[in-house]
C-alpha cells in the first residue's frame, strides 16, 4: 500500500517546522544521541524527525516502516548531498549492513571502502585540507606525505 497524497501533506506540515538549518549542522557533525552508533545518518535524521513531529500515522493506518521511510525520504531532504563541487563523491554500495558499504572518489579518481558515510566525510574533509594527516590516517604511521614508507 502506497503512502497516500493526504498523509504526504500531513507528514510535510508536522515535520517542516522541525526540518531547521540548526538541527541539520547537529546531525552533520555527529552531536545527537548514540551518533557513534549510527551507520546511516540520513535515515536517523528522517526517524528522528517523524518521532519528535509526533504524526503518529504508523498506529492508525496499516504502513510498514519501509513505506513511512519511503514516504519520509520524499518529504526530507538528505542531510548533505554525496557529490561534492570539489569532486569528492560519497556512495552507498549494497543494501545489508555488511562492511564497506560506502564507497569515497577522490578528484584524481582515486577510491577507498568505508564502513561509514561519515568516516567518508571525515576522510574527504582531511583529505581536502591536511594531505600529511590524511596519509597517516589512510596509509599508517609509516608513510611519508608522497605516500611512500621511509
Amino acid at each position: 500500500m502506497k503512502v497516500t497524497r493526504e498523509h504526504l501533506a500531513y507528514l510535510r506540515r508536522r515535520i517542516a517546522p522541525l526540518d531547521t538549518d540548526t538541527r541539520r549542522r547537529q546531525y552533520l557533525d555527529g552531536q545527537y544521541p548514540r551518533a557513534e552508533l549510527v551507520t546511516d545518518a540520513d535515515r536517523r535524521y528522517r526517524w528522528d524527525l517523524y518521532f519528535a513531529s509526533r504524526a503518529g500515522i504508523d498506529a492508525d493506518l496499516p504502513y510498514t516502516d519501509t513505506q513511512l521511510d519511503t514516504a519520509l525520504r520524499a518529504v526530507i531532504a538528505p542531510l548533505s548531498p554525496t557529490a561534492a563541487d570539489d569532486g569528492y563523491v560519497i556512495e552507498k554500495r549494497g543494501r545489508t549492513s555488511a562492511a564497506g558499504l560506502w564507497t569515497l572518489t577522490y578528484p584524481d579518481g582515486t577510491w577507498q571502502r568505508t564502513r561509514t558515510k561519515r568516516d567518508a566525510q571525515r576522510l574527504a574533509d582531511l583529505h581536502r585540507t591536511d594531505r600529511a594527516a590524511w596519509t597517516l590516517e589512510v596509509r599508517g604511521s609509516g608513510a611519508t606525505a608522497d605516500g611512500t614508507r621511509p
